[in-house]
Formats: structure tokens, C-alpha cells, sequence
């Protein structure tokens, strides 16, 4: 029975790979994103260049490539591991505009941020710059395009005050055309962020909906029970606003152990909800669903598949489909090795699961097959068929597989 309902779940999964694998440069960075209309992206960047992938729905493939004003040093590549996550010495990330006629790359490497803007319709570079560091502003990545215009949001921190890297809890957003001019004369800065103590708390930054979002977790040294719970605090962008929304969990579950402790996978599907993805120790791996302006709180406990000594956890990104309806995120997998002593730990990839989210179910698990996954991918859903995108096996690959019918 249960592999009956193992192969429902999974539908007609396959693999088919973009391209094949061939030698080349080391590859240091990936990512990918979905547009509305079904297009995809998928990037790559070597120590010298990226290379940017564009599929529309009626499969016509473009291909740019874009220099990287930052290279990374061959001392530094001959230096570092080859191990799963070491060898991608540099984060991108890139996103469609809502129309799907632009797409915003970027590439981070040693606190640099590198922004290309691509005009898809005439296939081409219409913007590449630098954000770099000012007086009141520290680059950390590219959020995407602004709502519905084609404004690019980088989002950043407060330079730390005497001494290197950024102010805990403090984050900035500033606003630049395709082509790299600044929009605003100064950023638009947000405090408060994090926990009352000063320190950090998950920090998401939702730019199609011109909104943050920040969990300011404290997680004390003290039963599970115990613990406090973990509010979530909504405010904007860039515009004012003279309220920042705020929902606390409590009264909406009988139990602590029933509630996110600190989580660092979630994503936003419109400017009042948040999905929130975390592996709580006693019921395992959770999904929640809150509603800010409905004031609604929804869970969802994943089948459990691991028992002791394997387990998996969530962790890494959560990346929602274009339409809102799918819910993509990371299963680490691991082991306690032998004798199965505390804190030794063996990893063992990653699957993907994918989550529907209203109603919330399980649609199936893409296995990582003894290959270790990059954690950042994209999802698409449309027409009952799910597609998921992601660099494996030093090549960009496609997953399919059909959503079975709601009942």
C-alpha cells in the first residue's frame, strides 16, 4: 500500500536534462526562477562570466552571457574543497518582472553585488552595474522587481560603526532603473527587525508585493514547552507606513511544540500571507500557513520517511511557484553513523519535496539519487503539472510531474 501511495504521490516523475554535461569552467554560482507565463531562467557564473538560459512556453531558448566585473582569483579556486556547498564561492540570484519582458541577474562575490538587466524581447543587455557600498548602505542581494514596474530592488544593511560588515538588526532597500541609475536619494531603512535584544531575526524581503517580512525568534535554554513564541512582524519596502503588521501566534494552537521555534525557510504569497517551513522536533517536518489580514493560522505535518539512525530535516530556501499555488523547498537527508553518537553526522543530499498549498498536500518528492542538489532551484505550476528546475550534476536538469485532480 505504502508504495502504492508513494508512486500516486510522485505521478509521471522524469528527469530531462537542458543540455548536456560538458567540461568547461568551474561552475561557482546557480540559480533559476519561473515567470508568470511559464518561461524560465536558468543561470550560471564561472570565476569570469555568467551565463543566462531563457526558455519561453513554446520552448524558443535565448542564451547571454554577461563578464563579471569581479573575478575570482585561480589561487582561490585551487584552495577550496570540492565538496558539495564549498565550491559555490558565489550566491546570484535573478527574477522576471511581472509582464516576463525583463529579467534582473545578479552575482555577489567578497561584498560585491553586480546587477545584469536582460530586454527579452530583443534579447539583449539593457543594464549591467555595481551597487557598491555607501555611507548608509551595505549591498546584500537583488530582491527582484518592484510590484508591478521595473523598478530593481537591492536590499542591503546599515554599515556596522567602526569596524567591518553591517548593524545587527538593520536593513536598507534602494531602488535603481535597468540600467543602473539610482532612484531614490537615500535608502529606505527599517530597525526593529529582529529580536528586542539586538540581535537578527529571518528576514524576508518580497518585492513583487513591496513588503518584509522578519521573524524575531529567542529561543532560550530551556524546555520546548517553554519557549516563547515567535511573532511575525510585515512592513514595507520603501513606502512609509505608520503601522508594521504584526501577528502572534498565541491562541491559535493548544500546544508550544505546535508553533515554529526559529525557522530560516519561508516564503510569501501575497502582500497578507506567509508560508513558513521548519522540522519541529516533535511533530517533524511542518508547513504553516498564515493569513495576516484574515488572521487565520493553517498546519500541515509532512509524512514522516526517516526513522533512526536517518532523518531529514528542512533547511535552505523556500521558493513558491509564480502562481502561488505550489510550495517548493528543501529535505536535507542525514545519518547518525556508527557507534550513534550524538553529533556525528553524516550528510546525504537533499530531496525536494513539493507542497500544494491551499489545501495543503503532499504532491511528491523529486530525489536527489546519490547526487547532491544545489540549494537554489525554481518551481513551476500550470495546467495540473508541476516543473521544477535545478542544477545537479553540473547541468541544469527539468522535472516533471502531474498534480493529481483536487477531490
Amino acid at each position: 500500500m505504502r508504495s502504492v501511495v508513494i508512486a500516486l504521490l510522485l505521478g509521471s516523475l522524469f528527469a530531462a536534462p537542458l543540455g548536456q554535461a560538458r567540461p568547461g569552467p568551474l561552475v561557482l554560482a546557480a540559480c533559476a526562477a519561473f515567470a508568470l507565463d511559464g518561461s524560465s531562467a536558468a543561470v550560471t557564473a564561472d570565476a569570469s562570466s555568467l551565463s543566462l538560459e531563457v526558455t519561453d512556453p513554446l520552448g524558443k531558448v535565448t542564451h547571454l552571457n554577461l563578464g563579471l566585473r569581479y573575478s575570482t582569483p585561480p589561487w582561490h579556486l585551487e584552495n577550496q574543497p570540492y565538496e558539495p556547498y564549498s565550491r559555490f564561492l558565489s550566491m546570484c540570484q535573478v527574477a522576471f518582472n511581472r509582464s516576463g519582458d525583463l529579467i534582473a541577474v545578479s552575482v555577489a562575490t567578497s561584498a560585491r553585488l553586480q546587477i545584469g538587466v536582460a530586454d527579452l524581447r530583443n534579447s539583449k543587455w539593457v543594464g549591467d552595474f555595481d551597487v557598491e557600498k555607501q555611507p548608509e548602505f551595505s549591498p546584500v542581494a537583488l530582491a527582484g522587481f518592484l510590484e508591478r514596474g521595473n523598478s530593481v530592488v537591492v536590499t542591503g544593511a546599515l554599515p556596522a560603526k567602526g569596524s567591518v560588515g553591517i548593524q545587527a538588526g538593520s536593513f536598507a532597500t534602494l531602488l535603481f532603473d535597468t540600467t543602473g541609475r539610482q532612484l531614490v536619494s537615500a535608502p529606505a531603512v527599517r530597525t526593529g527587525l529582529g529580536p528586542s535584544d539586538g540581535l537578527d531575526g529571518p528576514i524576508l524581503a518580497d518585492a513583487a508585493h513591496d513588503r518584509i517580512w522578519s521573524l524575531p525568534c529567542v529561543v532560550y535554554d530551556t524546555k520546548i514547552s517553554k519557549e516563547p513564541t515567535c511573532p511575525i512582524l510585515s512592513t514595507t519596502l520603501l513606502r512609509e507606513e505608520s503601522q508594521r503588521s504584526v501577528f502572534d501566534p498565541r491562541g491559535y494552537v493548544t500546544k508550544r511544540t505546535d508553533l515554529w521555534m526559529d525557522p530560516n525557510t519561508f516564503a510569501s504569497l501575497d502582500p497578507n500571507t506567509l508560508l513558513i517551513a521548519e522540522s519541529v522536533a516533535v511533530e517533524g517536518n511542518t508547513i504553516w500557513r498564515v493569513d495576516i489580514q484574515k488572521r487565520t493560522l493553517q498546519r500541515f505535518v509532512l509524512p514522516k520517511r526517516r526513522h533512526f539512525p536517518n532523518f531529514e530535516n528542512i533547511d535552505g530556501p523556500a521558493v513558491p511557484s509564480p502562481d502561488g499555488q505550489v510550495l517548493a523547498f528543501l529535505l536535507e537527508q542525514g545519518a547518525v553513523a556508527f557507534p550513534f553518537l550524538v553529533d556525528n553526522y553524516v550528510y546525504k543530499g537533499a530531496d525536494i519535496a513539493v507542497v500544494q498549498v491551499q489545501p495543503f498536500r503532499l504532491l511528491g518528492i523529486v530525489p536527489h539519487q546519490h547526487g547532491v542538489y544545489h540549494p537554489w532551484f525554481a518551481v513551476d505550476h500550470r495546467q495540473g503539472k508541476v516543473t521544477i528546475l535545478v542544477y545537479w550534476r553540473n547541468r541544469w536538469e527539468r522535472r516533471e510531474f502531474s498534480c493529481p485532480p483536487d477531490s
